[in-house]
């Protein structure tokens, strides 16, 4: 008997039984969660409208759905630094993965890797005051095609035929917030509190063809996540007040096509002309997203849209919309990419929306090494 006819679904069973085990822990236990969970930390996100639960290619979005983590590939760092309206947002986040299984951390559970803060200042009546929220958070995504192929590479057989087009994946974070308060000479703390998110997506893709000597690739993904799948508030520190949570539920389904060039084995500059590809690739986005705050049926109260245009992976330009009760955001963001082959990247990214509700302003660095191909190139 084929030994993925056993493998495959063992697989698919395993991780079923993951999700059914986890859920009922999650509905039971008494967390609590913030507003700041409901931020998206990505300026890649922003750009395109808030668009990113499907969004599986380049530097993915583990807050808009842990799944996408099963396709990194390497160890990187992120920082976002954001205005929203007077609101200060810095956001860190080390990100690691291969053989189809990524891990990002925000602080969790080592406090010294990162995290996400907002802060506010200002005064009332003449008294200062300060206040903040912090959220420190890990994630996991496994990929089954990754994970199949890299099980065939290791065991020196062939992948399964349908690694070729298809994957799965899922995805699971656990988020811990935390708050504070300062009014003259008062303060008070509330926190931490704990909340979890759940993902999955679904891939495939193919080769349409050539024009002239590039080939033409075009792949497609379905997304699907829950946040804050406990619906429980977070206390106010100056009273006994709980702050209304809000779970949401975002779908999102996402196409990209992307012509390459034909690398020569026997090209001395390869690995560079490889690290160029594809010459031009774009990427469509859409994310409907439903808010449940005290119901039980979740209301869709968003509609975010995104297109990003990619030159070589050097250069990157985004737009995109979204509409959301009565209001609109229009999107734009640019991004510049340093590519050093198979070993890695280094990038900047900004972005900016504008409309009926307050600007807002987005900047991102990155750095991207992998341990693998540096360790293959020196041997």
């Amino acid at each position: 008997m084929n030994r993925w006819v056993v493998v495959v679904p063992a697989v698919l069973v395993a991780c079923a039984a993951f999700v059914a085990a986890a859920r009922p822990a999650m509905i039971f236990e008494d967390l609590r969660s913030a507003s700041s969970l409901g931020i998206d930390p990505s300026t890649r996100a922003v750009g395109m409208g808030g668009a990113g639960t499907a969004v599986f290619w380049g530097d993915v979005d583990p807050w808009a759905n842990p799944a996408l983590l099963g396709g990194v590939r390497g160890v990187g760092y992120e920082h976002d630094h954001g205005d929203l309206a007077g609101i200060d947002l810095r956001a860190g986040r080390f990100v690691a993965g291969g053989d189809g299984v990524g891990f990002a951390t925000s602080g969790r559970p080592v406090h010294g890797l990162g995290e996400q803060r907002i802060e506010l200042h200002g005064d009332i009546g003449g008294t200062p005051f300060s206040a903040f929220e912090r959220v420190r958070a890990w994630s996991v995504g496994a990929s089954l095609a990754g994970v199949c192929r890299a099980w065939a590479q290791r065991t020196g057989g062939e992948p399964p035929a349908f690694t070729r087009h298809f994957d799965v994946a899922l995805g699971y974070g656990q988020n811990a917030v935390d708050e504070g308060t300062t009014f003259g000479g008062s303060s008070a703390t509330s926190g931490p509190a704990v909340v979890h998110d759940l993902g999955v997506l679904a891939r495939t893709g193919w080769d349409a063809g050539r024009l002239g000597a590039r080939r033409l690739r075009v792949d497609g993904a379905a997304g699907f996540s829950s946040h804050n799948v406990t619906n429980a508030g977070l206390q106010d520190p100056f009273s006994t007040r709980v702050v209304p949570a809000v779970r949401q539920t975002r779908g999102g389904i996402a196409v990209r096509g992307a012509l390459a060039a034909p690398v020569a084995a026997d090209d001395k500059r390869a690995w560079l002309v490889a690290s160029l590809q594809p010459v031009v690739a774009l990427g469509l986005a859409y994310d409907p997203v439903w808010n449940e705050a005290g119901v039980s049926t979740p209301t869709q109260t968003a509609n975010e849209w995104g297109a990003e245009l990619a030159v070589m992976n050097v250069a990157f330009a985004r737009v995109g919309l979204a509409t959301s009760e009565g209001t609109s955001q229009s999107t734009w963001g640019l991004g510049a990419a340093l590519p050093l082959g198979p070993y890695g990247r280094a990038g900047y990214e900004h972005a900016h929306s504008t409309g009926d509700l307050p600007d807002q302003t987005r900047d991102r660095w990155s750095a991207w090494l992998d341990p693998v191909a540096i360790w293959h190139a020196w041997r």
